[in-house]
């Protein structure tokens, strides 16, 4: 009767201290004073390893499947908010999003903290936060190409036909933009025409 009794109350308290950790926290850099994904990146970490660690001290108390719903709703809906955002930041800062993700995995999987991971990310087929950021990229440029989200980012791409008018063997390859600095090539744009020439026709 113990245990019966106990449980619910674990449950309620963890949920709801958790639920008001993330009540105020600005999930989204866009909406931060400064626009520096570096702050932005730290505090994100920060808030949802602290959230992982609250977690992990109560994980013997639910079955795995509840274990993974909690992690979904409390901390993975948040890192994927505003995800292509990430996709302009440096690969340090990917490095450590990909950490949060590591620790999860070790909560569910029952892992120690110098174990190797990858094996429990490909068990419970959680794709790396730089696939996921690749992912993301692949679909948002897929529907730029075939006219399904507003003019304002499908107009950005021509093809280079278009700009040559010349039927070359790269005609209906698309512009690729110039740019002198790195920030520049991790910018949308660029990623997306990048992104797009590198597929195969079949894929288009």
């Amino acid at each position: 009767m113990y245990c019966i009794v106990v449980i619910p109350v674990i449950q309620l308290q963890v949920r709801c201290r958790l639920h008001r950790q993330f009540q105020h926290h600005q999930v989204c850099p866009l909406h931060q004073g400064k626009l520096s994904l570096n702050d932005h990146k730290t505090k994100t970490v920060s808030s949802f390893m602290s959230t992982l660690g609250q977690i992990s001290r109560v994980k013997h108390v639910f079955r795995k499947n509840i274990l993974i719903t909690i992690i979904n709703s409390l901390a993975f809906s948040k890192l994927y908010y505003c995800l292509s955002v990430w996709s302009n930041t440096f690969a340090s800062n990917i490095r450590n999003l990909q950490e949060v993700q590591n620790f999860a995995a070790r909560i569910v999987s029952g892992k120690r903290k110098f174990d190797h991971v990858t094996p429990a990310l490909k068990n419970l087929r959680w794709i790396p936060v730089k696939s996921h950021l690749y992912l993301r990229d692949a679909i948002l440029a897929f529907k730029s190409m075939t006219g399904r989200v507003p003019n304002y980012l499908s107009s950005n791409f021509t093809s280079r036909g278009n700009i040559s008018g010349r039927a070359t063997r790269s005609y209906s390859q698309l512009n690729v933009p110039l740019f002198k600095t790195k920030a520049g090539e991790r910018t949308f744009y660029y990623r997306t025409v990048a992104l797009w020439n590198a597929l195969k026709p079949h894929f288009k």
